[in-house]
């Protein structure tokens, strides 16, 4: 009897220890540290722990062991996480200990998870503080170069056991909480710890005139389970599942929704769990949520109405190239003066004519620049109420000098208003054009007329084939 109450005293101090060392890390801010939470479980229940860092600076590697009582606590699973979750080991062969192992090539900074640690508290605990103790032995950045790391211990409080109703908590994890018609939401019912639960039945309920189910799909925690999955009632969803292991903690179910209406409104998913029990065959309560969405009406913003210059996409040096101007539907131009550039060295202006149909309608007036042939074709356009219809409102003709890209861009010189005379948006388009030579079949005879070859080449390097035939 004395050397279990020595045994208590003992693990008193180490837990008064702990919360020293606890202390002392939140006022040592700067420097970094590895902490192991604290949990608090009562026989037969489980809890997971996590060992975190805090002000991390590009810590690429730790090695370290958590030790606990394990004549009060059972050790039923260890990973590393995070961004140590890819390289990190675990090593939980020694009783009471566990080893582990992080790295991460591109080291992490800040306060993050790198160890969960599952515990069960054994039926015959007894109820008190049980210490976590950490070890650092070695820890490196990305340099690598080992640095400075502190250990924070954690307690672990058994509790008495509860003879009521045990409780469990669902909470909600969305990928999005807002939403436009077409987009899609994901929402996933989780616990933290279990409870010993062993079977139950999870049920979504959403509004069917905003929403349709795309997806209902049971997660990891339910892996090891018999289960059902009941999709065919709109509007609502189910799952039910049986075990005859404990249920761990973690994802149970996720639904996935895409927003079918435009409108804006704020609506609710909501999730209850009932007929909930542990492996015990114990009725639980089960604590459901409700996950608040809002749907907006999609903008639409209106196009921009544009002056557009249109040509043949490709064409030949010994052809005329034909380009129209056209105006948009829904401008409301009034009047602007507008400017066509091009290359010279690769275009000749042979011609601009306003179009026939737009000299006909009325309050429409269209003034060329009879000087078009300096690269630039000028133009204004003037309708005192406004011009609201698409139509065309030039053809411009040019002659192809040699091969290129050649480009009409067009620009407002003068800003363009409405009726109001305010100044309106207009886009400017060009039009772009590949020309080239045109080809011409060759042949190469013998002296006799013997036909050596035959080859299809461009204008310009027939010519020069023949030149040379010439010349020998």
């Amino acid at each position: 009897m004395k050397a279990k109450r020595a045994s208590q005293r003992a693990a008193a101090l180490l837990c008064a220890a702990a919360l020293l060392v606890n202390l002392i890390s939140t006022a040592w801010a700067a420097s970094a540290f590895l902490r192991v939470g604290s949990a608090s479980a009562a026989p037969g229940e489980t809890h997971s722990v996590y060992v975190s860092g805090s002000n991390l600076e590009a810590l690429a590697g730790v090695e370290g062991i958590v030790s606990y009582d394990n004549t009060a606590l059972e050790l039923t699973g260890a990973a590393m996480v995070g961004a140590f979750s890819a390289l990190g080991t675990v090593n939980t062969e020694t009783a009471g200990q566990v080893s582990f192992n992080g790295a991460c090539l591109d080291g992490i900074s800040g306060s993050q998870s790198i160890l969960r640690l599952d515990f069960r508290v054994k039926a015959d605990a007894a109820p008190g503080d049980y210490l976590l103790d950490i070890l650092i032995e070695n820890a490196y950045n990305t340099d690598p170069v080992a640095v400075p790391l502190s250990g924070a211990s954690g307690v672990f409080t058994v509790t008495e056991p509860q003879p009521a109703t045990k409780t469990l908590y669902f909470y909600s994890g969305s990928s999005v909480s807002t939403l436009h018609k077409g987009e899609q939401v994901s929402i996933t019912a989780r616990t933290y710890g279990s409870q010993g639960l062993a079977a139950g039945k999870l049920e979504f309920r959403y509004d069917t005139a905003l929403f349709t189910c795309v997806a209902a799909e049971p997660l990891s925690a339910l892996s090891g389970a018999m289960k059902s999955l009941d999709i065919s009632r709109a509007g609502y969803v189910s799952a039910a599942f049986a075990s005859e292991e404990e249920i761990p903690g973690g994802e149970l179910l996720r639904l996935t929704l895409e927003a079918a209406a435009d409108v804006d409104a704020d609506t609710s998913v909501t999730f209850a769990a009932s007929e909930l029990y542990d492996t015990a065959l114990a009725a639980m309560n089960g604590v459901g949520f409700t996950r608040t969405l809002a749907l907006r009406k999609t903008e639409v913003t209106p196009e921009t109405p544009a002056l557009r210059v249109t040509m043949p996409a490709a064409a030949r040096t010994d052809e005329t190239i034909t380009a129209v101007v056209t105006l948009d539907s829904g401008s409301g131009l009034a009047a602007a003066d507008f400017c066509i550039s091009y290359d010279t060295a690769l275009l000749t202006c042979t011609g601009v004519e306003v179009n026939a149909g737009m000299e006909s309608v009325d309050g429409v007036c269209i003034v060329t620049n009879p000087n078009f042939d300096g690269g630039q074709v000028k133009f204004t356009f003037i309708c005192e109420k406004g011009f609201a219809d698409e139509a065309v409102l030039l053809t411009m003709t040019f002659q192809p000098k040699k091969e290129g890209a050649v480009t009409l861009t067009p620009t407002v010189t003068t800003s363009a208003v409405g009726a109001d005379r305010r100044p309106i948006a207009l886009d400017m388009c060009a039009a772009s054009c590949e020309v080239k030579d045109p080809f011409f079949a060759v042949t190469f005879r013998d002296e006799d007329g013997t036909v050596l070859s035959r080859q299809s080449l461009r204008y310009r390097a027939a010519a020069g084939a023949r030149f040379v035939l010439r010349q020998r």
